[in-house]
């Protein structure tokens, strides 16, 4: 399991702002400070450069944040599957699902409505936005599942038709 200190490193480095990650985890803008100078004492190592009002991840920091998310997709695998060992309608996890704009608004909700009935110990979290913006979620291993409009030419994704529409 990560530590506290870990999690408030990935929101910052995943929205590179310790305002943002403060509102996003509800934790004061000093504390997340706080946390992370003490990762920085820990691993004796900068992890964020700043310049002027903005911040960007350091040589370390892109090597910390990357090894994070490998382990938490790890640990979010792990508790999905010991918790379906026991039960597998009571399976914990995450499902993070992009969709483009006209999926997410039209035919997703009820997809998602009757997965959560059978599934609700699974957090769902869905972004809305382009094809292109899905696309490169699914590359940088953002999301788990990307359902877009249109396919593109990208031989790293598999793509499996879903619906039809004769618009």
């Amino acid at each position: 399991m990560l530590s506290t200190r870990h999690e408030i490193f990935m929101e910052v480095a995943a929205n590179l702002s310790f305002s943002k990650a403060s509102e996003i985890l509800f934790i004061s803008q000093p504390a997340i400070s706080k946390h992370i100078k003490a990762l920085e004492a820990f691993y004796k190592i900068t992890l964020f450069e700043r310049k002027g009002n903005t911040i960007h991840l350091s040589p370390g920091g892109k090597l910390l944040y990357n090894r994070l998310k490998e382990a938490k997709k790890i640990q979010n695998q792990l508790d999905f599957e010991l918790s379906s060992l026991k039960n597998q309608f009571k399976a914990k996890g995450q499902l993070k699902l992009g969709a483009s704009t006209t999926v997410a608004l039209y035919i997703i909700p009820k997809i998602l409505s009757a997965f959560h009935q059978k599934y609700p110990e699974v957090k769902i979290i869905l972004l809305n936005r382009n094809t292109d913006t899905i696309v490169k979620e699914l590359l940088d291993e953002d999301i788990d599942i990307g359902i877009v409009e249109v396919k593109k030419k990208i031989s790293t994704i598999l793509y499996t038709p879903f619906i039809t529409d004769e618009v």
